[in-house]
Formats: structure tokens, sequence, C-alpha cells
């Protein structure tokens, strides 16, 4: 058997195409808080590494995780 270990990368957004700008505003992420989110994405959904993109019209948010595979 061999042991791979998998690395997934998920987006989750929103745009100015796919929601209204109270929503957009509701999801904006103020500076100060980016690292606690950051933080809490590697805690509660595993994520290796994350990052924010926060414009005037999309909110994003890209992560990797990891998982082990097995073949053969």
């Amino acid at each position: 058997k061999i042991k791979l270990m998998q690395e997934l990368i998920t987006v989750c957004g929103i745009n100015h195409q796919t929601a209204p700008l109270h929503i957009r505003e509701q999801l904006a992420f103020p500076e100060p808080l980016i690292p606690q989110t950051l933080q809490r994405l590697k805690e509660e959904v595993a994520a290796n590494e994350a990052f924010i993109l926060s414009t005037c019209n999309r909110r994003e948010i890209y992560f990797t995780s990891g998982y082990e595979d097995t073949i053969l």
C-alpha cells in the first residue's frame, strides 16, 4: 500500500452578481479580524493555508486542506 497526502483547494465567495450590496457589506472582513478569522479556519476546518480576498465587489475565502489517501 502507498499512502499519499492529497491537498484540496477550497474557494467560497460571493460577488456583485450573486449577492446584493447589503449582504456583501455584512460579510466584509475588517482588517483587525482577519488574523483571528484565518486562525479559526485552521482550527475548525483543518486548513493548512488560507487567505481572504475582500474588495468592494466580492468576498472570497481560499484555503487548502490535506487528507491521506491509500492507493494500490
